[in-house]
């Protein structure tokens, strides 16, 4: 189930999620008797919504939907955490609170703006498990800087992957919550 409130839509629904790589992912709105009401597919950082019988309805967009960077739509549905790209890491400033959050601060460079990750964790069979993540993006120019609040809860036993996630930004929200999850784990 899926619940959205942005510009861009609004409301809760059923969907089917194929998201079998992290660069694509594929969605299907459905109604609660099963016939489609759109298909959003992602696409590294640019996503497409069609709707049928009512192709003035689709669109098309980059880089966020929401206020959610669609850079980490794949890998949420994945059940996996944002994190900063692998040279973001290898550059990252990493500092450890009092009370336990991780933040990692990575660089501003050449065609990447600064980010800062926040992380609360909790235990989970022994062993860290994140419940929250503040993302932060610094703007120059026209970009203004963008903030996204992550949720993580119920996580399966199998994969630590959550059952449940949410997004907010000031621009909207996305929540998740998974009923029937198929995994297919892979080499």
């Amino acid at each position: 189930w899926l619940k959205a409130a942005s510009k861009e839509a609004s409301g809760q629904f059923p969907a089917m999620v194929d998201a079998s790589s992290t660069e694509k992912m594929k969605m299907e709105v459905t109604n609660l008797v099963g016939g489609t009401e759109a298909i959003i597919s992602v696409n590294g950082r640019h996503y497409k919504i069609e709707v049928p019988h009512h192709a003035e309805r689709s669109e098309e967009g980059e880089q966020s939907w929401g206020g959610i960077p669609l850079q980490w739509a794949n890998a949420l549905f994945l059940g996996r955490t944002p994190c900063p790209d692998a040279t973001g890491i290898k550059e990252a400033a990493l500092k450890v609170s009092g009370d336990g959050e991780l933040t990692l601060e990575t660089p501003e460079s050449l065609g990447r703006l600064s980010e800062k990750f926040t992380y609360r964790f909790r235990q989970f069979e022994g062993h860290p498990w994140p419940e929250s993540l503040h993302w932060e993006r610094k703007g120059i120019g026209a970009s203004a800087p963008t903030t996204v609040d992550f949720k993580f809860d119920d996580p399966e036993t199998l994969t630590r992957s959550p059952k449940k996630w949410e997004a907010k930004s000031s621009q909207g929200e996305v929540k998740v919550r998974w009923r029937d999850r198929q995994i297919e784990m892979t080499r």
